[in-house]
């Protein structure tokens, strides 16, 4: 029964909309129309007469320049003379180029243009005179002559056209004024249609309203009791979407404390790896020191090896000193003999003698504290090359354990990097966790209030379900 009653209801206000639009549509075309008809009508004569005010202006002015050369001999009064031809010519182009004149029109203008002519070659006949004289003023009482006769044809043009165009302009009002009488018709008819359209469908309605109050106070009661079941509903909803927030909550504070957590550690892997890449540094400055103190043991037992090679050469030199002392000793015995033999003759040999063989002796000495010290020095240089070469051994020792401490620390260093994005990636999905839950908690914070909203909202449809059942029945009381 609704549904009928809407469709009759939509069929009414279809039929009256359609009848208000023909009748607009018909104010539009006809009125309208008609009206921008009767403004361009107006406006084209507006700019016709102001065209021909102009031409009829340029024409009276033409024999000036002519008369101001007659007058002082000017030679500049020629060009102006031209520009006022040629100003005219332009302004008689456009009139000629103009629509809505007729071929009797048309042809005056070919008669104008004619006169024109003649006022032209005659006022440059005039500026080619030298010493311009009485016959000069004949010629400008002809221009005068003819710019007169050609002024009083534009007349008779103007005169038409604008008799012409008022006529049309009145025609154009006159089919506004029609239009919009048969508008007014429309209207009116319109309107009877739509009252008894009304007073039709009023009739149905009342009809119809009876039929379905019934239904309504039936449908009202059913309605009641929905209202009242979802509202119920709702309000459980709503405390258990409550509680679920309040757990997002407590979840999105423990994600939030999980990310502090997480930064911290995530500190802590930074520092150690930068701790980690230090000692790996230094590990690597001591293991570059070892080799530098390896590389100078290395000289060192060189220079020792050295040492012991030029101490055995010293001491096979020593050997040839000592032999050469014990040849020397020798000989001075053998002077000292002869220097005896020789009596008083060779007492100052046997002194010289004497010396040489205490000298001797004295190198023989000197040659074995030389080669005990020697012996010695060859021991030392022994011993210290062993002692290098165990220094250089245990200098491998420490260089190797050194290497892989600095590999240990490169693993600690590369260990540390990966716990420290690791520790970032889980503070990232921490605090996403986070966002995520506070965002969950806000929507169902949301949903709450919607569905509080809603148990408000059926509360209040409740009570206007109460006033309409009354209502139904109040209306089935009245009709």
């Amino acid at each position: 029964m609704k549904s009928r009653i809407r469709r009759t209801l939509f069929t009414y206000i279809g039929i009256i909309t359609g009848l208000l639009i023909a009748s607009g549509l018909t104010v539009y075309l006809g009125g309208y129309q008609s009206g921008v008809k009767a403004l361009g009508l107006l406006q084209e004569n507006l700019e016709k007469s102001r065209l021909m005010f102009s031409i009829e202006t340029r024409l009276l002015t033409l024999s000036t320049p002519v008369r101001e050369y007659t007058v002082n001999l000017d030679p500049k009064q020629q060009e102006t003379f031209d520009k006022a031809v040629e100003n005219y010519t332009e302004l008689s182009s456009r009139l000629a180029g103009m629509s809505g004149l007729s071929s009797e029109e048309r042809q005056s203008l070919k008669e104008i243009d004619g006169l024109v002519q003649n006022v032209v070659q005659t006022g440059d006949l005039i500026l080619g005179m030298e010493n311009p004289g009485d016959s000069s003023t004949d010629m400008l009482r002809v221009m005068d002559t003819l710019a007169q006769i050609g002024v009083q044809k534009l007349a008779q043009i103007n005169d038409t056209l604008q008799s012409r165009g008022q006529t049309e302009v009145d025609g154009a009002l006159a089919s506004a004024q029609t239009a919009q009488i048969f508008a007014v018709g429309v209207a009116v008819a319109t309107l009877l249609v739509a009252l008894f359209l009304i007073q039709r469908f009023t009739g149905n309605v009342v009809s119809g309203v009876l039929q379905s109050s019934v239904g309504v106070g039936d449908a009202s009661t059913e309605i009641l009791a929905t209202v009242e079941s979802q509202a119920n509903a709702a309000l459980m909803e709503a405390a258990s979407v409550t509680e679920i927030s309040k757990m997002l909550i407590d979840m999105s504070d423990a994600a939030r404390q999980i990310a502090v957590n997480s930064g911290s550690v995530e500190e802590i892997a930074n520092q150690t790896s930068e701790t980690a890449k230090t000692g790996a540094k230094q590990v690597t400055d001591a293991v570059s020191y070892m080799e530098r103190i390896r590389d100078e043991i290395n000289e060192i037992a060189e220079k020792i090896s050295y040492t012991g090679q030029k101490s055995i050469e010293i001491g096979d030199v020593v050997e040839q000193i000592k032999s050469i002392a014990d040849e020397t000793h020798l000989l001075a015995l053998n002077a000292a003999i002869e220097s005896a033999a020789a009596g008083e003759y060779g007492k100052r040999f046997s002194v010289v003698a004497a010396e040489v063989r205490r000298l001797a002796e004295r190198t023989r000495e000197f040659t074995e504290d030389i080669r005990d010290i020697i012996t010695e020095v060859q021991r030392a240089s022994q011993a210290s090359v062993q002692a290098v070469e165990i220094g250089k051994e245990e200098g491998e020792k420490g260089a190797s354990v050194a290497r892989e401490a600095g590999l240990a620390l490169d693993g600690i260093v590369k260990m540390t990097h990966k716990t420290a994005l690791a520790t970032k990636q889980i503070t990232l999905a921490t605090k996403q966790q986070q966002l995520s839950s506070e965002e969950i908690a806000e929507t169902m914070r949301e949903i709450s209030n919607v569905l509080n909203e809603s148990a408000e909202e059926m509360g209040e449809t409740r009570a206007i379900t109460y006033r309409l059942n009354e209502e139904a029945t109040r209306l089935r009381q009245i009709v």
